[in-house]
């Protein structure tokens, strides 16, 4: 079992580069319960790097100040695998949408 994780939870994406997001703490704090409370059934994370947290705002990169602090908690909890989708691309819909 996997559980998400939004690690640049309150973060104005490439706007506010340099500042922790407001609510990774809490994110982190989540990651440390689930780990408690779900045991060897939760074997990593899953994230999905391309969503920013508020409307028009970019995401984020795991080799980036947010996706490093992320990395680094999973490293800090040891059992777990990061599992990161990029989403699908806008023109495969746009191109499946349309029957080819």
């Amino acid at each position: 079992m996997h559980a998400f994780v939004m690690p640049n939870r309150g973060s104005g994406g490439g706007n506010t580069k340099g500042v922790t997001p407001l609510f990774q703490k809490d994110e982190f704090d989540l990651m440390e319960h689930n780990v408690v409370s779900l045991g060897t059934r939760l074997r990593g994370w899953k994230v999905y790097t391309p969503w920013g947290d508020v409307p028009n705002s970019s995401g984020w990169f795991l080799d980036d100040e947010i996706g490093m602090a992320f990395l680094n908690h999973v490293r800090h909890l040891a059992r777990q695998q990061p599992g990161c989708a990029r989403g699908i691309h806008g023109s495969v819909v746009a191109v499946r949408a349309a029957g080819r």
